[in-house]
């Protein structure tokens, strides 16, 4: 498959609304969970790489900038990170957004409603290019190098490891992950071809491979300096 090349700079199409979605973030105290402006503009970048045309990587690109309502959300509203915001909600914050542009369609407005409200779900088979791509430019992102500090933000009342089980928790999961390392090792299902949180469009996985290698290697050398450490296995403190 041949990719086009990126050639939209969506600061540059979308002006209005990038200045006043940056406005946004800063007056509401500039990063949530991890999230500020500075991953909006990122996913939204990506979008406009990765997207397989014109018109997804313009309507990506535009949901990317968006797509950080919910957590806004969640932080003015105190349910912390993995709190439910209502749909109602996040519609009416991107459509204040979306109102600083007249010449967005409401065909086009609706298409980056939906990738904004569905962004982090599952994948689906039904899901549109526009979600598909705002769902892989996001989870670039979310595996790059800083994800390791964001992760300490993110979920900042757990541990960075768990010394005993390190890796191997059978009750850990990606909502309670009970360490920063098991939560990254569970991101790395996002690698799956084909799987329900995998990363799906073809420039997107080549793009990811180098993250995902990262990802194992941070992984693998903090075993391997507790191992050197004489740490593992863990020592048995008796009262």
């Amino acid at each position: 498959m041949v990719h086009r090349k990126q050639n939209i700079k969506i600061w540059e199409v979308f002006p209005r609304i990038t200045t006043v979605i940056k406005k946004c973030h800063e007056s509401e105290g500039g990063t949530f969970f991890g999230h500020d402006f500075d991953h909006a503009l990122r996913v939204a970048n990506y979008a406009t790489i990765i997207a397989e045309d014109e018109k997804t990587a313009r309507l990506a690109g535009l949901a990317g900038l968006c797509h950080n309502a919910d957590r806004i959300l969640q932080h003015k509203t105190d349910v912390g990170f993995y709190g439910d915001v209502l749909d109602v909600e996040v519609k009416k914050l991107v459509n204040s957004w979306l109102d600083n542009d007249k010449n967005i369609s409401i065909d086009d407005r609706e298409i980056v409603l939906d990738a904004v409200l569905h962004h982090s779900k599952k994948n689906d088979p039904s899901d549109s290019p526009t979600l598909i791509t705002l769902m892989d430019a996001d989870r670039l992102v979310n595996i790059e190098a800083d994800l390791i500090p964001r992760e300490g933000q993110c979920i900042p009342n757990v541990h960075v490891i768990d010394p005993i089980l390190l890796l191997s928790d059978p009750e850990a999961h990606f909502f309670n992950p009970k360490s920063i390392m098991r939560h990254v090792k569970e991101i790395l299902d996002w690698e799956i071809e084909g799987g329900i949180v995998g990363i799906r469009l073809p420039k997107a996985r080549k793009i990811a491979k180098s993250r995902f290698n990262f990802l194992k290697l941070f992984l693998k050398t903090t075993i391997d300096q507790r191992k050197e450490a004489g740490l593992i296995p863990y020592p048995e403190i008796k009262p």
